[in-house]
């Protein structure tokens, strides 16, 4: 694994091959398809579990620690239930190597006019403070629009 360390605090930051690491682990995932009133429903779920062996650093200053994800659940709902319209809502709670954990909910909405689909998703729709790689921290909760034209 390469990693930007240093010895102490006051030394520059230096590129090394810091650690070895192994990683195991095993993911699933699971579709479900049905119809309600003749409209399409699809309910999926998936659960991926890593465990990481990792060899301790000899350096005291790392800017990238290893935080992997060690559970994610993910889920989600694709349900119509008039003519035209599609809705989803999903979930995805993970833990991290550190112990660290939080839950994310997004919904998303479509329209489809012959050509065109309108469509509107709510990401992270109740504010879940999160970092993902390189612990960057995630935005709060946003609304995405989306206007698409399918030539034929």
């Amino acid at each position: 694994m390469i990693d930007y360390v240093k010895m102490l605090s006051t030394d520059p930051w230096q590129a090394q091959n810091i650690q070895d690491v192994t990683t195991k682990g095993f993911e699933t995932q699971l579709l479900y398809k049905f119809r309600v009133n003749s409209f399409n429903q699809n309910l999926q779920m998936g659960y991926s579990f890593i465990k990481d062996d990792v060899k301790q650093s000899a350096f005291n200053f790392s800017q990238y620690s290893l935080n992997s994800m060690k559970h994610q659940f993910v889920g989600s709902y694709t349900m119509q239930f008039l003519r035209n319209f599609n809705n989803t809502i999903s979930y995805r709670y993970a833990e991290r190597t550190t112990g660290g954990s939080y839950s994310v909910v997004d919904f998303g909405t479509s329209y489809n006019l012959k050509a065109f689909e309108i469509s509107l998703f709510a990401n992270n729709i109740f504010n879940t403070a999160y970092t993902e790689t390189n612990l960057v921290p995630m935005p709060k909760g946003n609304l995405m629009f989306g206007l698409r034209y399918n030539f034929k």
